[in-house]
């Protein structure tokens, strides 16, 4: 479970990086069209005896800067939703990070609870039926009645659980 959190935490992570580099990138790409657009502007001025010749080229270079921008627009909008649905991703990522983390604290707490009374000698008469504790949800009930199928009890003086510990088989 650990593995596939990481896992995603790597690919939400990896995917705002990868939107950050296309908003510096545009960023940049804009930074230029607006000097290329200053450039024209002191062309014009500049060149009045070459203009139509220079209005042709202009006009042009303009039409070249008008599709930039508009593709820039279209980057844009499609950043932003991505963004968007990288933000919803977090937010699923962190209700699955919440939800594990309880069900590790039930299996925690269910252990506890099952050695205090193996230590003592209370047994509950439903010790066996680990879906019987709060907040223990079926499937994690099945995979802790298997764990707890594979060990044994032995005597071992000082372990603070009643002169027993728990040994892998």
């Amino acid at each position: 479970m650990n593995r596939n959190l990481y896992r995603m935490q790597q690919t939400l992570t990896q995917g705002f990086g990868n939107v950050e580099n296309q908003l510096s990138t545009m960023n940049t790409n804009m930074v230029n069209l607006t000097t290329a657009i200053n450039d024209l502007c002191r062309e014009m001025v500049a060149d009045q005896a070459h203009a139509r010749r220079k209005e042709r080229n202009t006009a042009a270079r303009l039409d070249c800067l008008s599709q930039s921008i508009c593709r820039l627009a279209t980057t844009t909008t499609c950043l932003s939703r991505r963004t968007v649905t990288l933000q919803v991703e977090l937010g699923h990522f962190a209700g699955d990070v919440a939800k594990g983390l309880g069900r590790i604290t039930s299996a925690v707490d269910f252990i506890h609870t099952s050695q205090a009374a193996r230590g003592t000698g209370d047994t509950p008469q439903d010790s066996k039926d680990i879906s019987s504790v709060s907040r223990v949800s079926a499937s994690d009930a099945s995979i802790l009645r298997s764990s707890s199928a594979r060990q044994t009890s032995v005597d071992k003086p000082g372990t603070g659980h009643g002169g027993r510990t728990c040994r892998k088989v």
